[in-house]
């Protein structure tokens, strides 16, 4: 007769089998209590012996069993459960676990029974996060919390917060992430040393790298470095290595990602490597080890340290073998291949398509289908670079269906833009295009997220999503120089140039605060011609969209390094200073200064300029006969002031009026309203924060005060704080800030100078929204007199174009480069004196005020009057 058993007592036969093995490979084990035997096994499990671990919970598991205590025979299952989880062993995980949640079932509710019944939870979580199961595993650690919190354990609820968290992180879901952890920052700050406090603030610092945001929680524990460096802090403290070498990564990344205040670029990636060495020199955990490894060969590689970098391969390589299989290894093993595959061929291509075979066979081992859809994907890439056109498109196809049905839009996109790049290869442009378009349409799914797309996988915004609007853009304006393009795809790429600015803005914010409301021409301005120049890598295209016509277009055969080379050239030679000994006589000095290497001549560079951009167009533009150009300015075109452009005869701006804008949607058509004009000065005319004196601002405030009436806030008085009071209590429909400013590609280093402190383009924007909402009124006009972008940042036009959008003003008046100050005293009296004649729009008014100084010898030169532009509303 066959006698069927129970499932707890064949699991225990089957544990006491593997208690025997266990016992003989570590007789010690049978010497100690069962007590014993689980604290020494939290002991291995700390230090990363988790095959120790699991042998000595093993061990406790069968003592307790024997002394009848399930409580704790549970928590020894539970325990051993994350020790197999740690080896990649999930079967044998899994099997732990559910013993350990069979046992804690057949105990009545106690809060001790609440206490490892949340630990149970806990560890299935964990289980179900490794295997990809998202869904479930929030779910686990959900029901983990609520436990815990029956519990009392409020240890127990952070760290269930955290997992949460961290799975929403993983997902590419950082703003709900960072909102998760900003439920626990306070309790973090006072929690004692200890592993849950250096975790969790890890996470939150993670999470603050990646969003951009001011209010109590970035008040509270500070940025994203200080938060890492503490905990650093608390992980020294305590000794623990593993956290140590997990936060140094963090460091690393956050340096890498230039994020590190007052440092210069080369200090930030020497500092990344100097954590990552650290981190890989501390790390226990060898899945940590490799983490560091691999982040510290790509830069070594970008940092051309060829022969360190190799030596480090070769270590990479050697250990990669050896490593435990798990979701954590195997996002390791996948960054590896994608970064061979970019630095072909450091290893051949046969090594790549192992490591991603073997990648793939553990991830279906596994059941992690995430990890199975990018070693798919990545071994597309590889037959893709080899023009191994229908295997990569196979493969990628495969690689796609599966990110789609995990709904992983932060994958998806990648495998649409490769096939899109495929179908291209092969010639099927109709398939490409829309394939694109279905690509963008993922991108807008993970608009807030865009910065911070799988922080587990390598992200840059002008290397992974910036070329693929252009790449669509391309598509839509190819065709033979015979054939009109048709109307769909000219409004088309128009759209896609547009939504390019839009996700440029969401991505320097690192948030989804850009607003947008569809819009056409005509509702905005019916005597206003808008131009679009898309840099493309080939050729320079020109959309002209002009109120009641068809979009047209001309194409520009100039390669891309040849413009930016030329727009450079003209960047420095107009803003720089034309007299070096305070002569202000431009034309008296400009001859012998034109004749030095330092300053060449302006005029023949603003006329090629003229010659790609404008000539080419110039029947649209008198057939339109417009009060206004306004231009949707791409890339490094935004360096350079359109008003300098030169025909031969006059500069743009002697002909017609100028204004910018990052797109039409971005706009609130509204001219400037007829009330009394009042304006809010705030100004510095003395040195601070390493920024030099600026004289001539009390000049500059004088002058705008015979002018308009208002407020005044100069030098002490303009504080923060002073300046949020004034916002808050009084109506102004103009704000002018004559103080040093920096627009950056980064959000860090784009800011305004107050007396106290610098005003951050996020803080900046807040502070006038707040003051608008208590008002009831917008600002009309924002002015920033002493404001320059960035040296040695090509993109840092993009801060000046985030301060206009976020400030909420409808229109923003600032400079492209530090201007000579007793200049701008006499253009901003003028542009005031101008603003008072409501019959002129704000784009006309700025002409006038630069025509001035243009007729004016003394401030002739393009240094003195072109860096002034006008942002968003030109009405």
């Amino acid at each position: 007769m066959v006698v069927k058993m129970k499932r707890p007592l064949r699991l225990l036969l089957i544990g006491l089998l593997v208690l025997t093995i266990a016992l003989q490979s570590h007789p010690a084990i049978a010497q100690l209590t069962p007590t014993e035997q689980f604290h020494q096994g939290q002991q291995a499990y700390r230090n990363s012996q988790y095959t120790q671990a699991a042998d000595l919970w093993q061990a406790a598991a069968e003592g307790f069993a024997t002394a009848e205590a399930p409580l704790q025979q549970a928590m020894a299952q539970s325990n051993r459960g994350l020790a197999y989880l740690k080896l990649g062993r999930y079967n044998e995980a899994a099997t732990a676990i559910a013993t350990a949640r069979e046992l804690i079932q057949t105990l009545s509710e106690s809060p001790q029974q609440q206490q490892v019944s949340a630990q149970i939870l806990s560890a299935q979580g964990q289980l179900q996060q490794a295997q990809g199961q998202s869904l479930e595993a929030i779910q686990s650690f959900t029901q983990a919390e609520a436990s815990y919190a029956t519990a009392d354990d409020v240890a127990g609820v952070l760290r269930s917060q955290l997992n949460q968290a961290q799975i929403l992180r993983l997902q590419g879901q950082q703003r709900q992430a960072y909102r998760r952890l900003n439920q626990v920052a306070e309790q973090l700050k006072t929690l004692p040393d200890s592993v849950l406090k250096a975790n969790g603030l890890r996470q939150l610092g993670n999470a603050l790298r990646f969003v951009e945001t001011v209010d109590e929680t970035k008040l509270l524990v500070g940025d994203a470095e200080t938060v890492l460096q503490t905990s650093l802090a608390v992980a020294r403290a305590i000794d623990a290595p593993n956290e140590q070498s997990a936060t140094l990564i963090s460091l690393g990344n956050t340096a890498e990602a230039g994020q590190v205040k007052e440092s210069t670029d080369a200090a930030q990636q020497s500092l990344a490597l100097a954590y990552y060495t650290d981190a890989a020199a501390i790390a226990i955990d060898p899945t940590l080890r490799l983490q560091a490894q691999v982040n510290r060969l790509r830069l070594l590689q970008s940092g051309d340290q060829q022969s360190e970098a190799e030596f480090q391969l070769a270590e990479i390589l050697h250990s990669i073998e050896t490593l435990p299989p798990g979701r954590r290894g195997l996002f390791v093993r996948v960054n590896l291949a994608d970064f061979l595959i970019s630095h072909r061929p450091l290893v051949s291509d046969r090594a790549i398509a192992d490591l991603l075979a073997e990648t793939l066979q553990q991830a279906q081992a596994l059941s992690d289908e995430l990890i199975h859809s990018y070693a798919l994907g990545y071994l597309g890439k590889l037959y893709q670079s080899n023009s191994q056109w229908l295997e990569a498109t196979d493969l990628t196809r495969q690689a796609l269906r599966l990110s789609q049905s995990l709904n992983a839009h932060s994958v998806t996109y990648r495998w649409q833009w490769q096939l899109g790049q495929l179908l291209v290869a092969q010639g099927d442009m109709e398939t490409a295009i829309n394939t694109y378009q279905e690509t963008l349409e993922t991108l807008e799914r993970l608009r807030s997220d865009l910065a911070a797309i799988n922080p587990e996988v390598r992200f840059s915004f002008r290397e992974g999503i910036e070329p693929i609007y252009r790449e669509l853009v391309s598509l839509l304006l190819e065709s033979d120089e015979t054939v009109p393009i048709p109307q769909a795809n000219l409004l088309q790429a128009r759209d896609v140039i547009e939504s390019l600015q839009v996700a440029e803005l969401v991505n320097f914010f690192r948030a989804d605060c850009v607003v947008t409301t569809p819009v056409e021409l005509e509702q905005l301005d019916t005597n206003a011609l808008v131009i679009y120049p898309i840099i493309l890598p080939d050729r320079l295209e020109v959309v002209v969209s002009a109120p009641g016509q068809p979009l047209q277009r001309v194409r520009i055969p100039v390669a891309e390094a040849m413009l930016n080379q030329t727009l450079d050239d003209l960047r420095h030679a107009i803003s720089q200073r034309p007299s070096s000994n305070g002569d202000r006589n431009a034309r008296a000095i400009i001859e012998p200064l034109l004749r030095t290497p330092e300053l060449s001549d302006p005029l023949p560079l603003a006329q090629q300029a003229y010659d790609w951009l404008i000539r080419p167009i110039e029947t649209q533009i008198q057939v339109a006969n417009p009060d206004v150009l306004v231009f949707v300015l791409d890339g490094s075109l935004r360096n350079v002031p359109m008003g300098v452009l030169h025909d031969g005869e006059q500069y743009l701006i002697e002909k017609h009026a100028i204004a910018l804008t990052p797109g039409l949607q971005l706009l609130e058509p509204q001219p400037l309203a007829t009330q009394q004009l009042q304006a809010l000065v705030a100004g510095l005319s003395e040195a601070r924060d390493d920024f030099g004196d600026l004289p001539n601002v009390e000049r500059e405030v004088t002058a705008i005060q015979t002018q308009v009436s208002g407020a005044v806030l100069l030098n002490e008085d303009f504080s923060k704080e002073n300046f949020a009071a004034l916002l808050t209590d009084s109506s102004f429909p103009i704000v002018h800030l004559a103080t040093h400013g920096q627009f950056s590609s980064d959000p860090e280093q784009t800011f305004i100078l107050a007396w106290d402190e610098r005003i951050r383009a996020t803080e900046l924007g807040s502070l006038l929204q707040q003051g608008e909402l208590r008002r009831d009124a917008a600002v009309e006009l924002l002015v920033l007199s002493a404001c320059e972008t960035a040296t040695g940042d090509e993109r840092a036009a993009l801060g000046l174009a985030g301060v206009a959008v976020r400030s909420g003003a409808r229109s923003t008046l600032a400079t492209l480069w530090l201007v000579d100050d007793q200049g701008t005293s006499v253009l901003m009296e003028d542009l005031y004196r101008e603003l008072k004649d409501t019959s002129q729009t704000k784009a006309e008014v700025l002409r006038q005020a630069q025509l001035q100084l243009l007729q004016n010898e003394e401030y002739n030169h393009p240094y003195f009057w072109a860096p002034f532009i006008l942002i968003g509303n030109w009405l």
